[in-house]
């Protein structure tokens, strides 16, 4: 038995979608989804659009309080929070590329001063959107202490 058929065993969980409530097993897909695109998405210093996501935002959001919800182990619920604050790093409007600082992919030959030069672009191009993920971050925390989601961890 998987982790996720633990978790939810098919069982219905309440969500607000446009089709109804999120099923235990559209909550797994979306959050198993979700973790996939994590491991390709922003780096952190960057953000990234939110149409690279491969569901709607809220609904992701949506996937993963519910995911919280029945989740027992308290690693797990660690693991869901850290992914529902990571969604800060998706925003709309970005473009089809990342914006900010990717020291993972820069390159790191060439000319020393050209590096820096674009460095220093990547930080005041990230900086537009710094303020966005910041106050997102801030309210996603707000609103899972709000709804006990953040309780015992």
């Amino acid at each position: 038995m998987g982790l996720f058929d633990r978790l939810f065993g098919g069982t219905k969980v309440q969500g607000a979608t446009p089709s109804g409530p999120i099923t235990g097993e559209l909550t797994m897909k979306i959050v198993n989804a979700y973790g996939s695109a994590m491991a390709d998405g922003p780096v952190p210093g960057t953000v990234a659009d939110v149409k690279s996501l491969p569901y709607p935002k809220a609904q992701i959001k949506e996937a993963l309080r519910n995911a919280m919800s029945v989740a027992t182990d308290k690693q797990m619920r660690e693991q869901l929070v850290q992914a529902y604050i990571f969604l800060a790093d998706y925003q709309e409007g970005v473009g089809a590329k990342p914006i900010g600082i990717d020291s993972l992919n820069a390159s790191h030959g060439g000319d020393l001063r050209a590096r820096a030069a674009e460095i220093v672009a990547q930080g005041a191009a990230y900086e537009k959107w710094k303020p966005l993920v910041e106050a997102e971050i801030k309210a996603s925390f707000a609103e899972l202490k709000r709804l006990g989601l953040m309780d015992g961890l």
